[in-house]
């Protein structure tokens, strides 16, 4: 797989190259020979560091999904088996998404364009405490009034629209254009469940005999945004696993051959 630049920029400042006659960037010293497979100045062991953090994220999303499902259990095996195999669950959830999140989310230096470092550490402190506010926003849905679970409802969606924006902001510092899409289209969807819920839960006061919709609709919202999500990290994984192996042969071709000609 290779990653040509359309517009035959540098793939690390978007400088022309065209006609440039130097084997780097006169603009940032960047190789042409990098340049042709699109592949910036971040390093392939950072690369593969964001591939490794996105496969442990899709296994955190795949044990949050089927997690309503091992409720189920209880209908065969006693009901506090199944309560410890949640709280295990639980536990190793947290564990995954937190080490998840940390290597999704290093610093691109020495990039010369990097993602907002504020966004970058609320990505990283959010996956940390994934696993926590979750449980209370769980908690909030299931134990108290509707009004309260909307409070529940915007709590479980708040790591989403967090890992969503940090997404997006990589996706196009690293050039990634399916995965930005796919980012965008999760940032929209998951920012807009609170809202929907605080909307659903209007519309359930004002029409009490439609209470049972919204439980249905909203577990298809969040199947779509987790479909959506597992797409995205796979784009993240298979994507950057693979330019870092371009990486290190276009680099170790460069310290054995001579200078790549110009881009014309």
């Amino acid at each position: 797989m290779t990653f040509h630049h359309p517009s035959l920029r540098c793939a690390e400042c978007r400088y022309d190259l065209r006609g440039i006659t130097a084997p780097i960037c006169p603009e940032c010293a960047h190789p042409l020979a990098l340049s042709r497979q699109n592949i910036s100045r971040v390093t392939p062991t950072t690369l593969r560091s964001i591939a490794r953090g996105a496969k442990l994220l899709a296994i955190g999303a795949v044990m949050l999904g089927v997690s309503p499902f091992v409720l189920l259990l209880s209908a065969i095996i006693p009901f506090e088996i199944v309560y410890v195999l949640m709280a295990l669950g639980f536990v190793a959830f947290t564990i995954i998404v937190g080490i998840g999140m940390w290597l999704f989310t290093p610093s691109l230096q020495p990039a010369t364009r990097n993602a907002p470092v504020a966004l970058r550490l609320t990505a990283r402190a959010t996956g940390l405490v994934q696993g926590f506010y979750v449980a209370i926003a769980i908690f909030l849905a299931t134990t108290f009034p509707a009004a309260i679970g909307v409070l529940g409802m915007a709590l479980a969606t708040l790591g989403p629209v967090v890992f969503a924006a940090y997404a997006r902001a990589i996706a196009e510092r690293l050039a990634l254009d399916v995965a930005r899409n796919l980012a965008t289209k999760s940032l929209w969807l998951s920012a807009s469940l609170p809202f929907a819920a605080i909307g659903a839960t209007v519309v359930m006061f004002a029409l009490p005999a439609m209470v049972f919709c919204f439980p249905f609709v909203g577990l298809v919202a969040l199947l779509i945004l987790l479909i959506l999500n597992l797409m995205l990290l796979d784009e993240f994984s298979k994507n950057l696993g693979m330019r870092a192996t371009v990486a290190d042969e276009t680099i170790a071709r460069l310290q054995r051959s001579p200078p790549a000609p110009p881009i014309a």
